[in-house]
């Protein structure tokens, strides 16, 4: 849905696409939020600011004991070893699809693009694949994740249009 709420707040907006970067809405995946109540045997990263993968899931650390669980398709069954978690009292799990939208970001000027727009340093020795952050992004609340090839940014829904309209002008 946020993909979506994304979709008709950019009225149409074509991807943003130079040699250098492009950027464009990383379409209709299924994301949750985790808080574990206690010690839980699941593959969560357990280090700040660090992602891992559980299969085609990814797992993004937010805070102690808070993750951030994003899969590619829309409408994905939560993994059965955090049902068990949510089911025995040591996990909430909460669908946050409708509350982010999430923009892939890529090219050589990445860095030099977000460092107009956030205090993180996104040189790729400083801010490797796998990891990820909380930041401010001129002025946006935004999760930042590192990927082999690609940045994404996890953007509130509502705020996604003027995101787009910033993003658009920092790449310009």
């Amino acid at each position: 849905m946020a993909d979506l709420q994304l979709l008709e707040n950019l009225d149409g907006a074509a991807p943003i696409s130079s040699d250098r970067f492009s950027a464009s809405l990383r379409p209709f995946g299924t994301k949750l939020e985790l808080a574990t109540a206690g010690p839980v045997d699941l593959r969560l990263p357990g280090t700040a600011n660090r992602v891992t993968g559980l299969g085609l899931w990814r797992a993004l650390w937010l805070a102690p004991a808070r993750w951030l669980l994003v899969h590619p398709a829309a409408n994905q069954s939560t993994p059965p070893e955090l049902l068990e978690a949510a089911t025995s009292g040591l996990a909430r799990i909460i669908d946050v699809t409708c509350r982010r939208s999430e923009i892939a970001c890529e090219g050589p000027a990445v860095p030099e693009i977000f460092g107009k727009c956030t205090p993180l340093d996104l040189r790729p020795d400083r801010f490797a694949p796998g990891t990820c952050a909380q930041t401010w992004f001129s002025g946006f609340p935004v999760i930042v994740e590192r990927r082999e090839t690609d940045c994404s940014i996890f953007v509130e829904a509502p705020l996604s249009a003027a995101f787009w309209a910033m993003l658009t002008d920092a790449a310009s």
